[in-house]
């Protein structure tokens, strides 16, 4: 297909002269990729563009019926799947509820009010009355929010009142946006407030349901009473993203419970007693939090069977039962999948040869009991960041830009950039100024710095923003691999030195290398092993006593691992070797050996003594018994480590093409014996004078000449100006090349 620029987007033109071009797929496989993307938006507008043009001279043959016909065939998309929606916590026959239902709105602000805490002076906190609850509902279910100044001027209180959520940093609480805006005397009006909930969930569901926009005013207008305009208004507002964690039958019960039951005292109920009352005639029982059901398995199902609460439903049809994850669904996170999956098959083994177990140990990698200094740090660093957001969230619809995750992900490192550049935010790799109008165009890429596929980290320490087109020469290479020869590769460091420390150290030469010797990505994954910890407690409480189930904190692991000197009998210091996986089994070890009421102590005296009296409270520790490093040192020598492979048996053995075998011995004699492919940009002056082809070498030679000195090579003042005319001949040569 050839593709004439793009007269509406100049950035997505390859050759600056504006002349027809290829589009052309370079690579191959995973590593495959287009210099630019021709999007569908692109050609429907030069198709269009077309047909404008040639119907003036054939318009008995380029009729707009002949138009509709074939952009119908040419342009024709398939329907989307439908997005699987997960189960009801509490009912799992039944579907999650979309967040932008009233009803759902309603009963999440009624669940935040029960929380509200209110201190005054020296007097103990309290909870909200009915008659307070009640009338800050309305103003958050009217207005959309309520900031926690109004908030206590409404509830009329003094000036050394608290509010506990505000003191954790919050400034306002949200309510129904759905409700503020269908209340707008040009949307729905005054007369939302008269529909009961299942009428007004009615109505908010053809708006997320129907798909076509003049159906849907039709609708509107017929079934609701509305005019046209209004119609319109209604069709347009915005919603809420995502599913609640509950489906029908529990929201308007936990809704039901936490308006209208009370506790002994008169007052409200909070969330966890509103889905106990709630449930409390249902079988099983509901409970917001415990998942036991009463039943023990003499074996550890897939996880998909027990877990129902945590996962996206399967197929449930005959032709994948012999696939458990597409009949049953799995959980998404790939980690948290194969952790379970190994975890069943382990404890399975464990079950057949010594029988149920009586007590079960997780270590889960968390943080100690944090003591006053380190909640007030982390309070205020939560502070500080929601501030932030919410500062990102106004200056999205300042721009007219949906508030979503990518989008205020692209704005923050913006600003970060912004800040690095001394109010211009720069492209680290290019030095061109990034403006806040292309921050959210397909000109501007979130590059991670040291490449995804061969670090896995996603997090936003390895992101900025950058150009396409230098994410394109970038590729899989860290920042030196990719510029490091390059005459700019200066300026880039100049420019990476101003951005924050996280980021600044993945520029340098040595990058990768630490990335590997700091544990790489598997010692990075703290976050999902935290997650995985918690869920596989709920799954081993189906072949155990959930009582008898308990998380350690890795924290503590690391320290009596260290103070016991355990460490010391993988290597000559006593630290943790990652590098021999039975470290893991040391682990096991510790843990096995802390009692419940050891826990219980340590996690106490640790939240009492700062950092550095902690030391005194592990030398109160003593060995669980004699001889116990050496009995350790003996169960380590007879493990065997079984490694999981990290690939399948697919792919190839090696990189593809990395040396060619020149066999004739003349040619040989003047370029070498091996020969390889190189990207002509990526050329080196000395590589020019063995490129294999003698007429591109000749070619090639010629362009470079100007920039060369008496010895062949290329002088420093030279080197931007090489580099330049180098890229202007592969330009027109991929030009060249298009048009043969």
């Amino acid at each position: 297909m050839r593709h004439r620029g793009y007269q509406h987007d100049p950035h997505r033109v390859r050759d600056p002269g504006r002349q027809s071009t290829r589009i052309r797929l370079e690579g191959a496989g995973a590593k495959a990729l287009y210099e630019f993307y021709p999007t569908r938006d692109m050609i429907r507008d030069e198709f269009d563009a077309i047909w404008r043009a040639q119907s003036a001279h054939h318009p008995a043959l380029l009729t707009p019926e002949a138009h509709d016909a074939l952009a119908k065939v040419l342009f024709r998309q398939r329907d989307l799947k439908p997005p699987k929606i997960g189960k009801c916590t509490f009912v799992p026959g039944e579907e999650r509820l979309p967040k932008a239902l009233p009803s759902v709105e309603a009963r999440e602000t009624y669940e935040r009010l029960a929380h509200l805490r209110i201190s005054e002076g020296a007097r103990s906190e309290r909870g909200l009355t009915p008659g307070e609850r009640d009338a800050l509902a309305s103003v958050l279910l009217s207005e959309g929010k309520m900031t926690y100044a109004k908030m206590r001027k409404a509830l009329k209180l003094g000036g050394g009142a608290r509010i506990n959520f505000e003191q954790a940093g919050e400034t306002e609480m949200k309510g129904s946006l759905t409700g503020k805006l269908l209340l707008k005397a040009n949307h729905f009006g005054p007369r939302w407030l008269t529909l009961d909930w299942p009428q007004r969930d009615a109505f908010v569901a053809k708006l997320l349901d129907e798909q076509d926009p003049e159906t849907l005013v039709a609708r509107l207008v017929r079934e609701d009473g509305l005019s046209e305009e209004a119609a319109r208004e209604c069709a347009t507002i915005p919603l809420a993203d995502g599913y609640s964690r509950l489906g029908a039958t529990a929201n308007a019960a936990i809704f039901d419970a936490l308006k209208n039951e009370r506790e002994a005292d008169g007052g409200l109920v909070t969330y966890a007693e509103a889905v106990r009352r709630a449930g409390q005639d249902r079988e099983p029982p509901w409970h917001h939090s415990d998942e036991r059901d009463g039943e023990i398995f003499a074996r550890l199902p897939y996880y998909r069977q027990v877990l129902q609460r945590h996962v996206l439903p399967g197929s449930m049809d005959d032709k994948d039962r012999g696939d458990a994850a597409a009949f049953w669904g799995r959980i998404m996170n790939p980690t948290v999948h194969i952790g379970l999956n190994q975890l069943r098959r382990v404890v399975n083994a464990l079950i057949a040869r010594f029988g149920a177990p009586d007590q079960i140990v997780v270590e889960l990698a968390r943080e100690l009991k944090l003591n006053a200094e380190q909640k007030e740090r982390e309070q205020k660093q939560n502070r500080e960041n929601r501030d932030a957001n919410e500062k990102r969230i106004a200056k999205l619809a300042e721009l007219g830009v949906p508030d979503t995750g990518e989008n205020r992900a692209r704005l923050k490192l913006y600003e970060e950039q912004q800040r690095a550049g001394d109010g211009v935010a720069l492209c680290p790799f290019s030095g061109r100024a990034i403006g806040i109008a292309q921050v959210f165009t397909s000109d501007i890429e979130v590059e991670h710095i040291l490449p995804r596929s061969r670090t896995l980290d996603d997090s936003a320490a390895n992101k900025v923003l950058c150009f396409r087109e230098m994410n394109r020469l970038k590729r899989g290479k860290s920042p030196f691999e990719a510029f490091g020869d390059k005459p700019e590769w200066g300026d880039i460091v100049a420019r990476a030195d101003k951005l924050p420390n996280n980021k600044r150290w993945r520029f340098k030469p040595d990058a990768m290398k630490r990335f590997e010797e700091e544990g790489g990505f598997l010692a990075r994954q703290l976050n999902e092993t935290k997650y995985l910890s918690r869920i596989a407690k709920a799954y081993l409480g189906k072949v155990c006593d959930p009582d008898q189930i308990y998380v350690t904190p890795g924290t503590l692991t690391g320290l009596l691992r260290g103070k016991w000197g355990l460490n010391s009998l993988l290597g000559d210091a006593n630290r943790k070797n990652r590098t021999d996986h039975r470290h893991h089994a040391i682990d096991a070890i510790v843990i096995g050996a802390m009692t419940r009421a050891l826990l219980q102590s340590l996690a106490r005296d640790a939240g009492r003594a700062e950092q550095s009296e902690f030391d005194a409270v592990l030398g109160k520790i003593s060995w669980p018994f004699e001889d116990f490093r050496d009995a350790v040192r003996a169960s380590l020598g007879k493990l065997v480590v079984s490694n999981k492979p990290e690939h399948g048996k697919g792919g190839a053995l090696h990189k593809d093409n990395p040396f060619g075998l020149i066999t004739d011995q003349k040619e040989a004699e003047e370029i070498g014996n091996l020969v390889r492919r190189r990207p002509l940009i990526d050329l080196t002056c000395g590589e020019i004078d063995v490129v294999r082809d003698p007429i591109l070498r000749a070619n090639l030679q010629a362009v470079v000449a100007p920039f060369r000195d008496g010895k062949g090579a290329v002088s420093k003042p030279n080197e931007k100006s090489y580099a330049a005319a180098l890229a202007a001949f592969a330009v027109c040569r991929a030009c060249s090349r298009a048009w043969r």
